[in-house]
């Protein structure tokens, strides 16, 4: 069971849209953002899909972003779940040697 607040802020999202704490278009305020930008996305993610990553990345102003989706259709050796992506040992060989060496670029 859910408890009611979290009920009552789906509902408002619902009905008011994806708004800040100060009621700002939350979509709208993505585009101010100006930082570096990697989305690691997983084929097996069930929690936050790749349908849905991808766009919400697109959404943001920044002019270095990145999105990498991991699976297996893509060379890895898993399609990773939520969970898997960040703590299975693939991922400590696959998905964060990636990450390490995106941000050490941007250093």
């Amino acid at each position: 069971a859910e408890t009611f607040a979290y009920v009552d802020e789906f509902i408002r999202y619902l009905v008011d849209g994806w708004k800040s704490i100060e009621g700002e278009d939350v979509h709208t305020g993505l585009a101010k953002v100006r930082v570096h930008l990697l989305d690691v996305a997983a084929r097996g993610d069930t929690v936050n899909p790749p349908e849905g990553c991808e766009p919400l990345l697109a959404r943001f102003g920044s002019p270095d972003k990145e999105y990498k989706l991991f699976s297996r259709d893509n060379g890895n050796a898993s399609d990773f779940s939520h969970v898997g992506m960040v703590v299975s040992k693939q991922a400590a060989i696959e998905i964060w040697p990636y990450v390490g060496a995106w941000m050490a670029s941007r250093v």
